[in-house]
């Protein structure tokens, strides 16, 4: 699949993010992760990468509680498929003892059918009966046994079987959200070393124009010394002195970024003591 460059914003914050991903469930991410956001901006006073950074780990504690809640489900899972395991076996074993029963049946009804015709023994004959109705009253509560494990085996496996598919797709679900916030997360932190270096050329500037602003000072000073001395090359003092032209106090072209609002004005105190 090819990568598809969206262009998402999030607590208004802009983001161009490259996904393999449809557009439209991309989409309904993004606006899960904005509504998050900006319940969690309008309940607490704090910024936008803190916020950020809480509702990154709150994801990652639903991930972990999740994974184990998943290890929990399978070790049950591994319990119920042993369970129909030696549900199976015990029905095998009941349907081997059917059918040799089902045999020794077929036995006796032709011994039967022998002892009739050759025999006019009442006695003998009363003997093969009650041992055939034995049998077969063994047989029937056999197979009642068989149905019942059978029943029982189908019902388990098919409980089984609907609880593992949902677990499967709980896991799908949770690991695709876990792999969505640790993608916002990486673009926060992004953005936050990006608004940490702009701080850091800020601050050189600042240090730069202080050191300026002082070689000015020192400069105005010594301009301002008494030129009036006359000695035996005539009058020092000039008619028209050339003005001197004092230094640019911003030499460097501001960064381009887009306004600030209101509300996000950064805090600039640190200029009252220039």
């Amino acid at each position: 699949m090819s990568n598809n460059r969206m262009h998402v914003s999030i607590a208004g914050v802009s983001l161009t993010i490259s996904t393999t991903e449809e557009e439209l469930y991309v989409e309904r991410l993004i606006q899960a992760i904005d509504e998050d956001m900006q319940n969690l901006l309008s309940r607490t006073k704090a910024s936008v990468t803190s916020a950020a950074l809480l509702l990154a780990l709150d994801y990652l504690d639903r991930y972990q509680k999740a994974n184990v809640s998943a290890t929990n489900m399978r070790t049950q899972i591994k319990g119920y498929l042993t369970d129909a395991a030696n549900a199976k076996l015990l029905f095998d074993e009941e349907k081997k003892r059917s059918d040799m029963y089902a045999r020794e049946i077929g036995e006796l009804n032709s011994r039967l059918e022998n002892v009739q015709v050759n025999s006019s023994r009442s006695e003998d004959i009363k003997k093969l009966m009650e041992e055939h109705n034995a049998l077969i009253e063994e047989r029937a509560n056999i197979l009642n046994q068989l149905d019942y494990a059978n029943n029982l085996l189908s019902t388990t496996v098919a409980a089984r079987e609907e609880e593992t598919a949902n677990l499967k797709s709980d896991m799908s679900k949770y690991a695709e959200q876990l792999d969505i916030k640790t993608n916002q997360l990486l673009n926060f932190e992004n953005l936050l070393n990006g608004k940490q270096d702009e701080i850091d050329k800020l601050l050189s500037e600042v240090s730069l124009l202080q050191n300026l602003l002082k070689e000015y000072i020192n400069e105005e000073k010594s301009s301002a010394a008494p030129l009036n001395q006359v000695g035996d090359f005539g009058s020092l003092r000039q008619e028209n002195p050339v003005p001197i032209e004092s230094p640019p106090l911003f030499n460097y072209e501001p960064p381009k970024e887009l306004p600030y609002e209101y509300d996000d004005m950064p805090n600039l105190n640190w200029t009252e003591n220039l």
